[in-house]
């Protein structure tokens, strides 16, 4: 509920997760959305593993990155070195999504 879908989805993905990413997902809900668009609903963010990408080191940096750009009041950049940590493909998945 609230959250992007259709087309402004299909945009948010393809910039979060680049073509070639690979996504692993626990209990995927297939579905045809109201615009007739398939997607794929996850109910809980620490069902997506993200295959590939850099070391588990790599996140936990764009994690300290990211809080370290929060703190300091910068919200965009925050959320930018959420999202990089979120595509290292690190164990921190869910805590990235939810701090994005």
């Amino acid at each position: 509920p609230g959250g992007a879908t259709g087309y402004e989805a299909h945009g948010l993905a393809a910039r979060a997760f680049p073509k070639g990413t690979r996504l692993r997902i626990a209990e995927p809900y297939l579905k045809i959305l109201n615009d007739g668009v398939r997607g794929v609903r996850v109910d809980n963010p620490v069902d997506i593993r993200i295959e590939g990408g850099r070391h588990a080191e790599d996140t936990a940096a764009m994690k300290d990155e990211g809080n370290r750009h929060f703190a300091e009041g910068n919200f965009h950049a925050a959320a930018d070195a959420y999202w990089q940590g979120v595509q290292a493909g690190g164990g921190d998945v869910a805590v990235l999504l939810s701090n994005r």
